[in-house]
This record gives C-alpha cells, sequence and structure tokens, in this order.
C-alpha cells in the first residue's frame, strides 16, 4: 500500500448521488489538484508537500476514478465539475485555486466556468478540451506525426473492456511509457498501485466513460466557452506532448493565460518534472490574493 504524504489524511465524502474519495493535507488558503484517467492522487506526491506550506491542498479522486465509487452514470462534464463544487461547499469552501491535469482538467474546467466566483485561480496540466475543435483534430490519423489513436478505441463500446480486462498491466504501461519523456517516470511502485486501482470491479467502465462522452463534453464545453473565464489561467504542456496546444486551447476560453510549458517532459507531468512543476504551481497561485474560507473541515 502506497504511503500518503507526511501531514496528508484519507477521507471519502457523499456528493449527490456517488461518494469522492479525497486526500488532504496542509493549511492555508485550500488548493484543490483533480487527477486524470489511469492515475491517482499519488501522481502529486513529490509536489504537493511544498505546495502544503502554504496551502490546504486537496486531492479529489473525480467521478469513478482512483478510490472513489464507480457510479454508473454522470461522467458528463457539468456534472463533473458540480460534483467538485458540491464536494468543496461541504467542506466549507467558497473559494479555492485549482488544478487539473488529463481529463482532471474537463472536471476543473467545468466547475472554474460554472462558479467562476468561486475559482480564484485554475491551472490546466496537459489538457486539451474537447469541443474547440483542437483535440477533434488530434484524433484523426496523421501521415506528419502523432494522433490520439486511443481516443476513437475508446469510444467503442465493449470492445475495450474485452481487450483490456486482464491485461491492465501491459495497457496502462503502454501509456506511461509511450507518452513520457522522461524514462521510466513512472516506476514499478507507481505502475502496481495504478493498476491495483484499476483492476476494481468497474474501474474499466468507469474509466472509459470519460472518452465516451467526448462529444457531450465537446457540447457543454463549447457553451461554457461562449463567456471566457476572467481569473487567470496557468497552461502547462509538456514539451514533448501537449506543448503549446494547452496554451492554444485556453486562450479560446479564457482571457488571462499565462504560458508554462514544461522542458523534457511528456503527459505525466508531475512524475517526470515534479521540481520544475512544483515551482511554476507556487508561483502562479502564491501570486493570487488570499482566498477566503468561510470553515475547513476534512472529515466525510
Amino acid at each position: 500500500m502506497v504511503r500518503l504524504p507526511e501531514g496528508f489524511t484519507s477521507h471519502s465524502r457523499n456528493v449527490k448521488d456517488t461518494r469522492l474519495h479525497y486526500v488532504v493535507g496542509g493549511s492555508g488558503d485550500p488548493l484543490v489538484i483533480v487527477h486524470g484517467v489511469w492515475d491517482s492522487w499519488w501522481a502529486w506526491r513529490d509536489v504537493v508537500p511544498a505546495l502544503a506550506e502554504h496551502h490546504t491542498v486537496v486531492l479529489p479522486a473525480i467521478r469513478g476514478l482512483g478510490n472513489s465509487a464507480k457510479a454508473l452514470d454522470g461522467y458528463d462534464a457539468l456534472n463533473l465539475g458540480d460534483d467538485l463544487h458540491v464536494l468543496l461547499s461541504g467542506l466549507g469552501w467558497e473559494h479555492y485555486d485549482v488544478v487539473g491535469h488529463d481529463f482532471g482538467a474537463v472536471a476543473a474546467y467545468s466547475l472554474a466556468a460554472q462558479h467562476p466566483e468561486s475559482v480564484d485561480r485554475l491551472a490546466i496540466v496537459e489538457m486539451v478540451l474537447p469541443g474547440l475543435g483542437i483535440m477533434e483534430q488530434a484524433i484523426n490519423p496523421r501521415p506528419d506525426g502523432p494522433w490520439f489513436w486511443h481516443m476513437g478505441f475508446h469510444l467503442v463500446r465493449d470492445v475495450p473492456e474485452m481487450l483490456i480486462e486482464g491485461r491492465e498491466r501491459q495497457y496502462m504501461q503502454w501509456f506511461f511509457t509511450n507518452n513520457a519523456s522522461v524514462p521510466d517516470a513512472i516506476g514499478q511502485e507507481s505502475l502496481d498501485h495504478y493498476v491495483d486501482l484499476y483492476q476494481q470491479a468497474g474501474a474499466t467502465r468507469t474509466m472509459l466513460e470519460y472518452y465516451r462522452q467526448f462529444w457531450v463534453h465537446g457540447a457543454q464545453i463549447g457553451e461554457l466557452a461562449k463567456t471566457k473565464l476572467e481569473m487567470p489561467v496557468l497552461a502547462l504542456g509538456g514539451d514533448a506532448c501537449l506543448g503549446d496546444l494547452v496554451l492554444q486551447c485556453l486562450a479560446m476560453v479564457a482571457t488571462d493565460v499565462p504560458r508554462g510549458t514544461i522542458p523534457e517532459c511528456g503527459h505525466w507531468l508531475s512524475a517526470e518534472q515534479p521540481e520544475i512543476v512544483r515551482d511554476r504551481l507556487a508561483e502562479f497561485f502564491e501570486a493570487a490574493g488570499p482566498s477566503t474560507p468561510v470553515r475547513q473541515s476534512t472529515g466525510g
């Protein structure tokens, strides 16, 4: 079993029709870090101790991911963002900063777009939001560069489950290896942990739901994007993966987007270059004015 960073504790809380797991530690204004599919809070273990010196860091597992309950439905972007809002409101926070990686960024953006009065600053890490045309183009095969073949594959019903279940280790290892720039950034301990998580009953189904809602995500985000975010929004991309596409995407949905491409880095930024990611996030969030939590609670 993986160990929590010092000073962090693990909790679960009923949120609407499901139960969400989260890890929390530190003190100060709340900073919410939302992981994506394939991984968990563990991906941020080398980043959060320093951030927790100035923030109460909350790492929720959104609907169906990590150790959260494997809900049957509710995986559209609007509901994912609302899940986070309900969770954080239940913990007593009216204002917070947010980081989202991968599909956790879809939930984080949805939260900020639906509740801009609550999100002081937003960082989007290695994700291009559906519904803006960039990701839709990347799904198409290209003779002159990489394309996201798995997006289309995961949209198919039943076949991915048939081919992935029982082979989770090999399948996940392919993504951790081929979408990284730093060799072995996802080591054996991390792989063992992620395989254990995503071999849970229903976990393959819930992971795939994030992809199968792609067009629904896109339609909802397209509507949300008609009103641009006014809070500062940091774009962080790995130069060996999405890179400047993160910035191009966020420039379409926000008015204030500082850039932060990470060198020698692929998709798994917090594992590949944790010190750089830590410093970029600390600089971005510590430039913000204080938020105003009405109370703090960790229990669930």
